[in-house]
């Protein structure tokens, strides 16, 4: 079955976007077309090449394991909210590779600003997790930044005007 866009017409096949003929998946992938873009299927076997990130495999395992692991602080941290240990906490699971692969394509010097469920970006940032519980506890220790994230010891310590 194909389906006509404006610019190309694209493959469709098992639920799956085809990228033939496109040059990038910007391009083959239609937002609106209700399907999941999938690089890589359930099993992890790679389905579309050709719009696998030019990164090393070492870098794709510890990018991979920043989202278990922010999976994982996150279902501590709603286990102590239900417990009322800890305040306002909005739920993290499902939106690991937004926040940690969107924190991977930023270098030690850019800026991060986070907002809602992004701890993997803040972890993988170097934000200690201690200090985002204490963020969600309230605590003003937690909002301070650690020392080189988003350049903090330049910015404590800069004359002021």
């Amino acid at each position: 079955m194909a389906t006509e866009t404006k610019t190309k017409k694209i493959e469709k096949t098992n639920g799956h976007v085809g990228g033939k003929g496109a040059s990038s998946l910007f391009d083959a992938f239609e937002a609106n077309s209700g399907k999941k873009l999938e690089v890589v299927d359930p099993n992890g076997k790679v389905i579309h090449p050709e719009w696998m990130p030019d990164m090393s495999d070492e870098l794709l395992v510890e990018g991979y394991k920043m989202m278990r692991y922010a999976r994982i602080v996150d279902l501590k941290a709603v286990n102590l909210q239900r417990q009322g240990k800890l305040y306002t906490l909005p739920v993290n699971r499902g939106q690991e590779a937004c926040a940690v692969g969107s924190a991977m394509a930023l270098r030690k010097d850019d800026w991060l600003v986070p907002a809602f469920r992004e701890i993997g970006a803040y972890m993988w940032h170097g934000w200690p997790v201690e200090t985002l519980y204490k963020w969600y506890l309230g605590l003003e220790s937690g909002a301070v930044m650690p020392e080189g994230v988003n350049d903090s010891a330049r910015l404590r310590n800069r004359p002021r005007d």
